[in-house]
């Protein structure tokens, strides 16, 4: 955090020194009106447990679980 102050002066002052065409498009070009407002973007939740027990000499019991649960998954 105490290094940024130097390097924002130096941006500051470039774009004070910038041509205004530029600037406008550098400010276009942040994304904003991509989508629409009402659109939901996907989410996923993804959990694994597992457990491992030696039941006898060279024989292992293994048991594992995993979970996947999608929101809002948009396909084509």
């Amino acid at each position: 955090m105490t290094i940024l102050p130097g390097p924002r002066a130096g941006l500051v002052e470039g774009l004070a020194n910038a041509d205004q065409t530029i600037q406008a498009i550098q400010l276009t070009k942040t994304g904003g009106g991509v989508f629409l407002s009402d659109y939901k973007t996907s989410s996923a939740l993804h959990a694994s447990f597992g457990v491992q027990r030696e039941i006898a000499r060279d024989l292992v019991l293994s048991a594992d679980f995993a979970y996947r649960h999608f929101v809002h998954l948009a396909l084509g």
